[in-house]
């Protein structure tokens, strides 16, 4: 008889936990208030880049474990949404690439013409993009496939969807901070705009901690996503006029080239910031109950990273 797992949110993290274990063999449930395309993973810029997250140590390695898993997702981008960018960071003063920048074969640093002026640098990278209009449902084809099953549901305390003897994996994303009583947790704002047409490759300009500056194309669906804004502890959903005006400013000077592009949409988001991830099995439970959520800005990037680490663990302890 197959283990029952109940996996509580269906973001991208909580669903790439669910194709896992349902293709590992176990009898998966995913509860949620909000399935696809209701999400927050749904508006997200979804590009591979550890961003927004801590321990470092620990998103660069299941980082680069996502990495390797979207590599292989790359063969059919018209049903995973998923394909390649060139991605060019920008640089003032010294350039300092992250450690999992430096990882990546494909590394190189920029020449001084192939960035724009008032930069003193830049390096380029290859990068995954998921386009989360195709992504989000081609994982949850795979989750159904494996003979999961979806309840859409409320929950209000944790201990109320910890009932019964199955495995509880808890990825609520934001929400739980509020279902754990748990007072890391916190919003950080993000604000999108999309615009209608084509460009060769990404841009990312970090510079500014609350607002950095991006450009991304996503070939399948035809439009750029230009962002964005960090901002912490902001819970509004309102469109900020005035970041509008700063992303499309902003993303201009990077690349005079959108001058003319129609503008399509503005989106805002909300992702689930943490002072550390939270990756544990918790042990106030006679129920093996595990904990899995914090990603900030990162849940595509680490989101198959996650799910296998996960895995390891639930397999550890429950072959004991």
């Amino acid at each position: 008889m197959k283990r029952q797992v109940s996996i509580l949110g269906a973001g991208v993290i909580g669903l790439s936990c669910g194709v896992r274990l349902a293709e590992a063999g176990y009898d998966v449930t995913i509860y949620a208030k909000d399935f696809s395309p209701e999400t927050t993973s749904d508006v997200s810029a979804a590009i591979w880049a550890p961003y927004a997250v801590q321990p470092v140590e620990l998103a660069q390695q299941w980082g680069l474990d996502t990495y390797k898993v979207f590599l292989s997702l790359m063969d059919q981008p018209e049903e995973t949404g998923v394909s390649l960018l060139p991605l060019r960071e920008y640089v003032i003063g010294e350039v300092n690439p992250p450690g999992w920048a430096l990882a990546l074969e494909s590394f190189r640093l920029l020449p001084k013409d192939a960035y724009p002026e008032g930069y003193d640098g830049g390096f380029e990278v290859h990068v995954p993009l998921a386009e989360m209009g195709l992504y989000m449902p081609y994982l949850m084809k795979r989750f159904v496939e494996a003979g999961g099953r979806c309840v859409e549901r409320t929950f209000t305390r944790l201990d109320d969807f910890i009932q019964g003897d199955a495995i509880h994996v808890h990825c609520a994303g934001l929400g739980a901070g509020a279902l754990a009583d748990d007072p890391d947790v916190f919003p950080i704002r993000g604000q999108i705009m999309r615009v209608k047409g084509t460009l060769p490759f990404g841009i990312d300009d970090d510079t500014s901690e609350d607002a950095p500056l991006y450009i991304f194309p996503r070939p399948q669906t035809g439009d750029i996503i230009l962002g964005g804004c960090a901002q912490y502890h902001d819970d509004s959903l309102e469109v900020d006029e005035e970041m509008a005006r700063h992303i499309w400013r902003g993303c201009l000077r990077l690349c005079p080239s959108l001058e003319g592009f129609e503008e399509a949409q503005h989106v805002v988001g909300l992702r689930p910031g943490r002072t550390a991830i939270r990756f544990e099995r918790d042990n106030t439970y006679t129920q093996p109950v595990y904990h899995l959520y914090g990603h900030g800005g990162s849940g595509m990037t680490l989101s198959w990273g996650s799910a296998d680490a996960l895995l390891r663990m639930i397999v550890g302890i429950a072959d004991c």
